[in-house]
């Protein structure tokens, strides 16, 4: 299958960060702005930048990750 478009990303979103599948929600939101070539700028948990942030599409998915 085919790797979805990088620019998916640009947007408002909400990442679950609930340490079992079982725990209650526990939602942040995520505010990517751009996407360049292999990583993207925005803001995560509580507005904090995002650095460090990568995006890979090689295996036919999109997987993204990044620190704050």
């Amino acid at each position: 299958s085919q790797a979805p478009d990088p620019a998916v990303l640009v947007g408002e979103g909400q990442v679950d960060l609930r340490p079992k599948p079982d725990a209650e929600p526990y939602c942040q939101k995520l505010i990517v702005t751009e996407v360049n070539d292999s990583s993207f700028t925005g803001t995560f948990y509580y507005d904090s930048e995002i650095q460090e942030a990568r995006f890979n599409v090689d295996w036919g998915g999109l997987t993204i990750a990044f620190v704050t």
